[in-house]
Order: C-alpha cells, then sequence, then structure tokens
C-alpha cells in the first residue's frame, strides 16, 4: 500500500471511530439520573450491543495499522473484545453481591482482548483488571506473572474525594463494585446547573442525598465508570506509552506508575468542543439503558 493510500486509510478508520452510531436514550428526572445530558429517545439492548463491538473492532484496527500490524485481524479479534466487554455491564449491574466484580472481571478481560488485539498479540497476552486506582496486570505467559499499576490522576481524584467536606463512603456498595462509592451527607449534586443523582469520575462514583433511585444512580455511575477505564486502558494508555518512550526523562518513570492524564483529558475536551452533544451524549445513552434495568 503506498504512504498515500496508507494516509487515507488511516484517517478514514480514525474518522469512522468518532462516528460510532452508538444508541440514544431518553431524558430521565434530573434528580434521579446520573450525571444528566438530555438525549432523544430509548436505547436497545440490540444497538448497545453493536456499538461496542464496532466500538472495539475500530479501536484495535485502527491501533493495529498505526502501529504497522494486521488492522483486519485486530477487528475482528477487538469486535470480540467489544462483545465481551458489554457482557461484562450487564452481569456488573445485575443483582447480586458478587456481580459487581464478576462483570467488572468480564468488561476488563473484554477491555485487555482490544488492546492486545491493536497490540499485534494474542487476544489474552495481557489482561488488565481496574481496582480502584489501582491495575492488576496478568501476562500468564511472561516469566513476571503479575505486576500491579497505580494510575496517578485516579489516585488524585479518589483522594480529593476523601478529603471533601460533606461526603462520606458507602462502603457496602464499594465492596461490591471495584470502585469508591461516596454518598452525600443531606447536599444535592448540581451539574451544568441542573440536579443530578449522581455522578463518576473512574474509579469515584458518587451518589446524591436526594437521588430518587439510588440503586439505578448507581446502575448508570458504574456504566460510566467502566466506559472511562475502556477509554483509559485501549486509548489511554497506548498514547502515553508512546509519550513516554519519546520525551528525555520520561523513562525514569517507573513502570508501576501511570500518569493517566490522556484519556480524562481528551473527554474533557471532547466535551468542550461539543458542548455535551457527542461522545458525552452517546455515553449518556448507554449508561441510561442500563439504569432502567
Amino acid at each position: 500500500m503506498g504512504n498515500g493510500s496508507e494516509r487515507l486509510l488511516r484517517l478514514s478508520v480514525s474518522a469512522a471511530i468518532l462516528a460510532v452510531p452508538l444508541p440514544s436514550a431518553a431524558t430521565s428526572q434530573p434528580a434521579q439520573a446520573g450525571d444528566h445530558v438530555t438525549v432523544r429517545r430509548a436505547a436497545t439492548p440490540v444497538e448497545v450491543f453493536g456499538a461496542n463491538v464496532l466500538l472495539g473492532g475500530l479501536t484495535a484496527g485502527t491501533r493495529a495499522l498505526i502501529s504497522g500490524k494486521d488492522p483486519f485481524r485486530a477487528f475482528a479479534i477487538g469486535a470480540f473484545g467489544g462483545g465481551v466487554h458489554v457482557a461484562g455491564k450487564h452481569i456488573a449491574v445485575a443483582p447480586g453481591s458478587v456481580n459487581g466484580w464478576l462483570g467488572l472481571a468480564v468488561a476488563s478481560t473484554g477491555t485487555s482482548i482490544v488492546s492486545n488485539a491493536g497490540r499485534g498479540v494474542g487476544p489474552l497476552q495481557e489482561l488488565s483488571i481496574p481496582i480502584a486506582a489501582a491495575r492488576l496486570r496478568v501476562t500468564p505467559r511472561a516469566h513476571r506473572k503479575v505486576r500491579i499499576a497505580v494510575n496517578a490522576f485516579e489516585s488524585g481524584v479518589l483522594l480529593h474525594t476523601l478529603v471533601r467536606d460533606g461526603v462520606q463512603i458507602d462502603w457496602r456498595r464499594t465492596a461490591s463494585s471495584g470502585a469508591f462509592v461516596f454518598l452525600t451527607e443531606e447536599k444535592r449534586i448540581i451539574l451544568d446547573r441542573d440536579e443530578v443523582g449522581g455522578v463518576a469520575s473512574a474509579p469515584v462514583i458518587v451518589i446524591g442525598a436526594f437521588s430518587g433511585d439510588q440503586s439505578g444512580t448507581m446502575r448508570h455511575e458504574t456504566i460510566h465508570v467502566l466506559q472511562q477505564w475502556f477509554v483509559q486502558e485501549a486509548w489511554g494508555r497506548p498514547i502515553e506509552e508512546f509519550v513516554r518512550s519519546k520525551i528525555p526523562g520520561a523513562r525514569q518513570i517507573p513502570d508501576w506508575l501511570e500518569v493517566g492524564v490522556v484519556a480524562p483529558s481528551a473527554i474533557e475536551i471532547e466535551r468542550w468542543l461539543t458542548r455535551g452533544t457527542g461522545a458525552r451524549r452517546l455515553q449518556e445513552a448507554e449508561a441510561e439503558l442500563f439504569e432502567r434495568r
């Protein structure tokens, strides 16, 4: 393939990622919904499944193409990983004390499959399981089979929430989810001048004291946490590893410490540019489907 054709293909695949036709969902009552964005109609499970499969395939295919790997093989395996990821989301919000952790394990396995496919290695070459601000990384075929990494950005979010006044940890939900869950103490959550039932910034979920449906809000925000973990692992981490390999002095940062700023920065920039009408609306569409289960 010529250089011009290859550049065009790369741009086409990248544009396709930004145009993934994720579904829309109906607006919830502000006091009941999670971090609320107005969307048009209720999503269906088929739409959400298809969107996750397509996103997994395009994510892996694009990364493989950029790094000179087989993009078609990566797309096929990444699409499978996207299906596994969304299956984990269904499990994570199902009733049961162990389903939160089981869903997290399945969803993160799907994310790992997408990431591995983009690298051009075996689907289970590395399994990455997020636990709060840490990552448990398992490489079955390596000499060092298990290691732990810490995400600096997510650690900062967690520490900031821990020292804030007016919130307390919900130990029951925290113990069953893999994220840190907080409840406000007689305080309302206002986001973009609207009252919302909860907010999520991986690995932290905050549920408002006046949420009309705390269980539904918890399901909603759990999906946002899994979404953000996917973005960080499948997109943010590869970019940061590339940057660290190119910036003088960055290699001195220990391997167990991951900065973790690329994905949240990209999410905030996109939100600012589109005023919440782009990816943010699509994330809400999926979260609202699971909220209504």
